[in-house]
């Protein structure tokens, strides 16, 4: 019995840190040029189309360009927000 409850004092338990800091937010840029900043291949450019080839998540985007059409291409775009 005296080992059973001497193995319990080795158990931790995991905590969550609710109060964790976010991580910093990615931004991207279609510059009035057209090219896109940074260029991590997140967005691809076809003329005036942008489509996304990864999920940008944690990421914002800055258009500095007109007549464009950004095509997420069945991915996601997630920035951070809150309820307003």
């Amino acid at each position: 019995m005296f080992s059973a409850l001497t193995g319990l004092q080795f158990v931790k338990v995991a905590e969550a840190n609710i109060m964790s800091p976010l991580p910093p937010l990615v931004k991207v840029y279609i510059k009035s040029d057209g090219n896109v900043e940074p260029s991590k291949k997140a967005i691809q450019r076809l003329e005036n189309i942008y489509v996304f080839t990864n999920n940008l998540l944690n990421h914002s985007i800055e258009v500095q360009r007109n007549n464009i059409v950004i095509d997420g291409n069945g991915l996601t775009l997630k920035g951070v927000g809150y309820n307003a």
